[in-house]
């Protein structure tokens, strides 16, 4: 320690003039312009990016022990129970922004991590039914990953805009296959006993609480609440098991 301060004023006034050695060559401190007619340190605040204080939170102690706990945790409960899935991704996410605030991993390589992280949360949105939750998760990983990815003060960094439309694009991908999945669950079963509903078959024997009909070509077990006799066009109601309720239809 050189000197100590009480204040940036003071701090300018005992720094200014000292040599210090800066890439090998001795340099003198002028700061003769960074003070004013009354020797008061010209002070100019620089707004924190929204990567610094993505970063000031999460460096926090307290935050960064909360996040460690909800990494470990939520990897507990998806082992713990499988196909959660929330807990897992969450968990995920967490433990690596845990790793990164207590530097056991540097800023650039968790960005990397994240994006990758996220790619795989899209991937598996496709092949696994989570209702959106891998997408979202994917989304947020890979926001977290493009703000932590180059380091502004190196001269490289990602324009915030173009990390808005990239993530915009994720959630409309993630939009339309929400939709497409939503879609084909709401659409009618075609197949097996579900694809029966709704469908027109005939009475083989007269049917009340036990009778046989024929429905594409097959006799099923069915019965009705109220008789049919043998030879009436039926509508299937619903399926019961291995038994079809059904009504009277017309010819």
């Amino acid at each position: 320690m050189d000197f100590v301060a009480a204040d940036l004023s003071d701090l300018f006034a005992q720094a200014n003039g000292k040599e210090i050695e800066l890439a090998g060559d001795k340099i003198k401190l002028d700061l003769s312009g960074a003070v004013d007619s009354k020797g008061r340190a010209l002070v100019e605040d620089v707004e924190m990016t929204l990567r610094q204080k993505v970063l000031t939170v999460i460096t926090d102690p307290s935050i960064a022990y909360l996040l460690m706990m909800a990494g470990m945790l939520g990897l507990y409960m998806e082992f713990a129970h499988p196909g959660t899935i929330f807990p897992g991704v969450m968990g995920a996410i967490c433990l690596l922004l845990a790793l990164l605030a207590g530097q056991v991993l540097p800023i650039n390589s968790t960005g990397v991590l994240l994006l990758l992280l996220g790619m795989g949360f899209f991937v598996g949105e496709l092949l696994v039914p989570s209702f959106g939750m891998l997408g979202i998760g994917g989304i947020i990983a890979i926001t977290l990953g493009s703000l932590f990815l180059y380091t502004p003060e190196s001269g490289l960094y990602v324009d915030p805009k173009l990390i808005l439309g990239t993530v915009s694009a994720f959630g409309l991908v993630l939009l339309f296959i929400l939709t497409v999945l939503l879609r084909d669950r709401r659409r009618q079963a075609v197949t097996g006993a579900e694809g029966l509903v709704g469908e027109k078959g005939v009475a083989v024997t007269r049917i009340t609480d036990t009778g046989k009909i024929r429905v594409h070509g097959e006799f099923w077990n069915a019965f009705a609440k109220a008789p049919i006799e043998n030879g009436h066009a039926v509508r299937v109601v619903r399926v019961d098991r291995l038994r079809v309720e059904v009504a009277e239809a017309e010819e």
